[in-house]
């Protein structure tokens, strides 16, 4: 189970242990490696959730038209962004995800469509239970994390080892992508419109020759 103290302390073990040595002067006050560190976390995590569709992050919201932010012209309706939303996975017209909705403007904090509710799958910075949330992550996001915090915190305690930490940590996140793929279903492309519509038509012929009727 990952702790934030955890993946400070790892991030500074790849940077190396010598800049933890007691006798080591530092050069300034703020090269203190875990002050360091500790102040790039936020933005790094931030920066670590941009990067994949994770599914252990991923949360669902079910959204209606702001009362506040209303369009002059175009699509009709605003759609607030949750307040923990980092990236969009899949927005649908139906709460159980069968109907993609791709007719949308994303500008800012809004989405802007004709629609009068959607569903929306998002990655989340949540930290009681999604993104944000340690004890949920998987090793090998726990992992990408701390190597993406020694990348950026070498930049100031050991600018030497950058271009080393930063292939590492693109490894990390290539195999935390690849693993956590394998944790969700597997996806189809939805179906067209006279795919639909074909099988409506075969329901319903079906549903009339039926012995019991409807």
């Amino acid at each position: 189970m990952a702790t934030k103290a955890g993946v400070i302390n790892t991030a500074i073990r790849h940077i190396g242990t010598q800049l933890l040595t007691p006798g080591r002067m530092v050069r300034s006050p703020g090269d203190d490696p875990s002050r360091v560190i500790a102040e790039m976390y936020t933005e790094t995590l931030a920066h670590c959730l941009e990067q994949g569709q994770w599914n252990f992050a991923l949360s669902i919201a079910e959204l209606t038209p702001s009362l506040t932010e209303i369009p002059t012209f175009g699509y009709v309706n605003a759609f607030a962004k949750p307040a923990n939303y980092v990236r969009l996975n899949r927005m649908c017209v139906d709460e159980y995800f069968n109907i993609p909705s791709s007719n949308f403007d994303d500008r800012g904090a809004y989405w802007y469509m004709d629609e009068d509710v959607i569903y929306v799958e998002f990655v989340s910075s949540e930290a009681t239970l999604k993104g944000g949330y340690l004890a949920g992550w998987p090793q090998s996001y726990a992992d990408y994390v701390a190597l993406q915090l020694a990348f950026r915190g070498a930049s100031v305690l050991d600018p030497e080892k950058m271009n080393d930490l930063e292939v590492r940590s693109e490894r990390a996140k290539l195999n935390a992508l690849a693993k956590d793929a394998v944790l969700g279903p597997t996806q189809f492309l939805p179906p067209g419109k006279w795919t639909r519509a074909r099988s409506d038509r075969i329901r319903a012929r079906s549903s009339n020759s039926s012995f019991y009727g409807s």
